[in-house]
């Protein structure tokens, strides 16, 4: 069976949707974990060993990362990558009451 034309636009316009909204929803929570420590972009930065201009992507959803990379991210705030990549009603709380002061 044929897929028609128009099914395949629809359907890649939702992937591009579901990709822009993750990315969006990941980055938020990096910005959030790394404001709960207080830490400033370019400690995140230093912390995490990559640019400054990179975390600011990330956490505007305009950069698809790497697993490399959200490894090195939640090593350097302490958390688990499961709770990076988890929508906000999957952290658990006591992760939202930390905070380092560096």
């Amino acid at each position: 069976m044929a897929v028609k034309p128009n099914a395949r636009k629809e359907a890649a316009e939702a992937e591009r949707i579901a990709r822009e909204n993750f990315l969006i929803m990941v980055g938020g929570n990096v910005k959030l974990f790394r404001e709960r420590r207080y830490w400033t972009q370019d400690k995140l930065a230093e912390q995490a060993h990559i640019s400054c201009k990179y975390i600011h992507d990330i956490e505007r959803g305009k950069k698809c990362i790497s697993i490399w990379v959200l490894r090195k991210i939640a090593r350097a705030m302490d958390v688990e990558i499961g709770h990076i990549l988890s929508d906000n009603a999957d952290i658990p709380e006591h992760l939202f009451a930390y905070a380092d002061i560096r």
